[in-house]
């Protein structure tokens, strides 16, 4: 395959993500990737003894595609995966989590409060 990137230039932004939001519409898909901060209370015991970690989360920053880019978008980071896991073994499964979403769109959350399987 080609190389089709050319390096960024030095001191490009780079971002840290510990969750995303996904919506999408017909005519797009939006993908908000968020950083989990600790909120107050930050580690609390359930009902049944497990620890939960809490975070409030905020948008690091948001990406706006089309459902063809977005579709490549999978099948490249699936590729990827494969490749690393390969080299690295399984990565650990985090179940996403949804959420309510405007009318007309869908969405799914996943972050770092989210239980590993």
């Amino acid at each position: 395959m080609p190389n089709l990137m050319s390096a960024a230039e030095p001191g490009g932004p780079s971002i840290y993500v510990n969750g995303i939001a996904i919506y999408f519409s017909p005519w797009d898909f939006s993908l908000m990737f968020l950083r989990g901060l600790p909120s107050e209370g930050a580690v609390e015991r359930s009902d049944t003894g497990e620890l939960r970690f809490n975070a409030s989360y905020r948008v690091a920053q948001s990406v706006v595609m089309s459902p063809q880019h977005a579709k490549a978008m999978l099948a490249a980071l699936a590729e990827n995966i494969e490749l690393y896991e390969a080299e690295h073994g399984s990565i650990p499964t985090v179940a996403p989590s949804t959420t309510g979403q405007p009318e007309g769109s869908s969405s799914t959350v996943s972050g770092v409060d989210d239980e590993v399987s």
